[in-house]
């Protein structure tokens, strides 16, 4: 089983690195004939080209500088040893395609659980369930000029 929680790491690796070469085909090549995908409030099922069409779009947008695990993945393996899954915490820095429109550098902290299953050999993704930490509030220092209140 040792070998294939490495497999399953080697994957997420993989997609690590996808990522930041902005490669969604990379991506896609990993995902089942059929993806069940959890987030926002929907259940969606997708192909590996719409896996691929996605993250192609996604990163016409956005370029991640940063796409690193902020705790080890856990990771198990079904006594049959064709079905695992694996829980990710990932913070990403990410810069947008164009600066000129408004938009800065921002970061975000993603979990998600994904299913594997070994599919002709290959640990391939079928499900993912997403979440997104919410965004720190940004404190700005006491405004000067603003009236003292009365006491």
């Amino acid at each position: 089983m040792r070998d294939d929680v490495s497999a399953i790491h080697a994957v997420h690796e993989a997609d690590r690195k996808a990522h930041l070469r902005q490669d969604a085909r990379d991506l896609a090549s990993r995902i089942a004939p059929r993806l069940i995908s959890v987030g926002r409030g929907k259940v969606t099922i997708q192909t590996p080209d719409d896996v691929c069409a996605r993250f192609e779009s996604y990163f016409r947008g956005i370029t991640h500088t940063v796409w690193e695990d902020v705790e080890p993945p856990i990771i198990r393996i079904s006594l049959a040893r064709d079905f695992a899954y694996a829980v990710y915490k990932v913070h990403s820095h990410y810069v947008p395609a164009s600066q000129g429109d408004g938009r800065e550098e921002t970061d975000f902290v993603s979990a998600w659980t994904s299913t594997y299953e070994l599919i002709g050999g290959e640990w391939k993704m079928t499900s993912v369930t997403s979440t997104f930490e919410a965004p720190k509030p940004v404190t700005h220092p006491p405004d000067s000029f603003a009236p003292t209140p009365r006491t």
